[in-house]
């Protein structure tokens, strides 16, 4: 046996030992990341960037994961189904945070969407959160809060002002003045 052999052999198990820990510690940071929703469609510039900064551009199939902000630029339009089978479109010059988004269905313990628009817009049919009275579904603005009931509708913020639209189903928007139906 030459002193060759005992080398290799301590580098094969050394290298066994690392790719078993990169392994394990892939798997532990994909399961810290909940994924929330997947991008349908992405034109032009789509980005997240997640709560560390860090940035990836958006295309078909990525997903979307909670506490990702979406960044659509002046060219960009994406459109996202989310885990309760929501849908939601974002139009350009937007920035969106999907701060919490926790789903179970349902039936069991109470569903979450918390998100918050900074810029720009999106239109959005609802899934399953929302639909039991213990859900808790709100878009926050700096204006006022969008909150819903199976609902299909839209929010623009245009010119320092907050507009909305209901196709189907309601809303209530709500800010320190009050809330509307």
């Amino acid at each position: 046996m030459t002193l060759r052999s005992p080398l290799r052999m301590i580098f094969r198990f050394t290298g066994a030992l690392v790719l078993i820990f990169a392994l394990f510690s892939t798997s532990s940071y994909a399961q810290e990341q909940q994924v929330i929703g997947r991008v349908v469609s992405a034109t032009g510039s789509v980005i997240a960037r997640d709560t560390a900064g860090t940035e990836r551009e958006l295309q078909r199939r990525s997903d979307i994961f909670a506490g990702d902000t979406v960044i659509t630029g002046p060219n960009g339009l994406a459109q996202f189904r989310m885990v309760d089978s929501a849908q939601i479109s974002f139009k350009s010059d937007t920035v969106f945070t999907f701060e919490e988004y926790n789903n179970d269905g349902p039936g069991g313990a109470p569903d979450s969407a918390l998100m918050n628009m900074v810029q720009g817009g999106f239109r959005t049919i609802s899934g399953t959160i929302g639909d039991d009275d213990a859900d808790n579904y709100e878009i926050s603005t700096q204006f006022a809060s969008i909150g819903i009931r199976g609902t299909t509708h839209e929010a623009v913020i245009d010119g320092g002002a907050l507009l909305t639209g209901v196709y189907d189903g309601g809303t209530t928007i709500s800010n320190n003045q009050g809330a509307l139906d």
